[in-house]
């Protein structure tokens, strides 16, 4: 029998390493001149302003809130390649709107890493 992946349990632990990143300083983004204007659209215009923003977007997020397709889809970008999409809409009552955040969890031997992807306005509501 096929699995249904991801499941709850590796939702839970892949948002968790996400917020344990963002908590440490350990991401990026993937194609940054991709995300710069959806950041100003989210009022996100300094370094510390972004880890707020990531912080509370993720302590909001929770398991039912992934969109991503199953089993996940694999990145593209260069940097990421062939890494594990993890995308998730939700309402935000710290950005008082439907967030849209996908990202690729880059764990290794020296702890949490991250990867984002997407961050904005959820756009199907637009």
């Amino acid at each position: 029998m096929k699995s249904w992946r991801p499941t709850d349990k590796e939702l839970k632990k892949k948002l968790e390493a996400a917020r344990a990143a963002v908590a440490k300083g350990s991401y990026y983004f993937a194609v940054p001149e991709k995300v710069y204007a959806d950041l100003e659209e989210l009022d996100l215009f300094t370094k510390e302003d972004l880890k707020n923003g990531l912080s509370a977007a993720l302590s909001e997020i929770c398991s039912k809130d992934y969109k991503g397709s199953r089993p996940p889809q694999k990145a593209y970008e260069v940097e990421i390649k062939d890494k594990e999409l993890f995308a998730f809409c939700f309402e935000s009552t710290f950005f008082k709107c439907r967030i849209y955040l996908k990202f690729v969890e880059l764990g290794n031997n020296k702890g949490p890493g991250l990867a984002i992807v997407s961050f904005h306005k959820d756009r199907l509501l637009a």
